[in-house]
């Protein structure tokens, strides 16, 4: 069985959002796993129960100052133990969603051979290929980028966007959640 890795340390829309990249990947028989800020993680627990979840410290750590540097070491201190299991888990791919230091920080753990979206390679952030054409994209309001569409895309075998969540129905008996955003 491969084992995949999706790094996700955006905000509670974001991690919506990814459902289905998680569900296409645990449908193919990826054993998947979510890293996450841990201030979503028992979230992420209701909405992914088949998904691995490894909370990191993410949008503010411990320290309570204004002083980013300070800051960014009480995060590390935090996160070490994370990164130190994350790292050891041998992951045959890594899809890293958002451009952020600490997301390529984290993708840099592992061997950018396997890691999709953004990484880094011998000191260097980069780009992949499906996240360049996205921007692209983006740029243009008129298209309207799905990114529940584009991250689902990463996976080799995306689910139907249909089957991503139940018909929405009058007292279907579910939550609806309504994301507003720039798109």
């Amino acid at each position: 069985m491969t084992r995949a890795l999706v790094i996700q340390l955006a905000r509670f829309g974001d991690l919506v959002q990814t459902k289905r990249l998680l569900v296409s990947l645990t449908a193919s028989g990826v054993e998947t796993h979510l890293c996450l800020d841990a201030s979503l993680a028992p979230l992420a627990a209701i909405l992914f129960p088949d998904v691995a979840t490894h909370a990191i410290r993410a949008h503010g750590g411990a320290a309570l100052t204004n002083d980013p540097a300070v800051l960014g070491r009480a995060m590390l201190v935090e996160n070490r133990r994370a990164f130190a299991e994350l790292r050891a888990l041998d992951f045959d791919a890594v899809y890293n969603l958002n451009f952020s230091g600490l997301n390529f920080r984290l993708a840099g753990l592992f061997d950018p051979a396997v890691v999709r979206g953004y990484a880094m390679a011998h000191g260097q952030e980069f780009k992949g290929l499906w996240p360049e054409l996205a921007m692209r994209w983006a740029s243009d309001r008129r298209i309207g980028l799905n990114l529940v569409d584009f991250w689902g895309h990463y996976a080799d075998h995306p689910i139907a966007p249909e089957a991503v969540n139940p018909v929405a129905e009058p007292r279907g008996g579910g939550v609806g959640v309504v994301l507003a955003g720039r798109e």
